[in-house]
């Protein structure tokens, strides 16, 4: 999931409402902590973040 989605919604998957890690190190995109099959922006990623 990027970035972005992920500070909109709180921390949580939009699609599943799981938590997801955080992007410390200014990647682009952050995974989810629990729920692993959700598919929801998967491989996408920020170009500014």
């Amino acid at each position: 999931m990027t970035t972005s989605t992920a500070r909109k919604n709180g921390g949580r998957c939009p699609e599943c409402g799981d938590a997801v890690a955080e992007d410390r190190k200014g990647r682009g995109w952050v995974k989810h902590l629990n729920n692993r099959n959700c598919d929801f922006e998967r491989g996408m990623k920020d170009v500014r973040e």
